[in-house]
């Protein structure tokens, strides 16, 4: 079995209160596109895979 890590990291410097609030929706909305993508290439990659070993036995 192929096991593959992925990391994401996102660095905000909020200054205020308006920035604080700007950064809620960000924030909640950030996980979920990031756990989309993620997805996506993690089939996409396990796909690539299978590949590869097929075409070599």
């Amino acid at each position: 079995m192929l096991l593959s890590v992925f990391s994401v990291a996102t660095v905000a410097h909020v200054h205020n209160w308006l920035g604080r609030l700007y950064m809620l929706p960000v924030t909640l909305l950030h996980k979920i596109i990031i756990k989309t993508m993620l997805k996506g290439t993690s089939v996409r990659a396990n796909a690539r895979a299978r590949y590869l070993f097929h075409q070599t036995c």
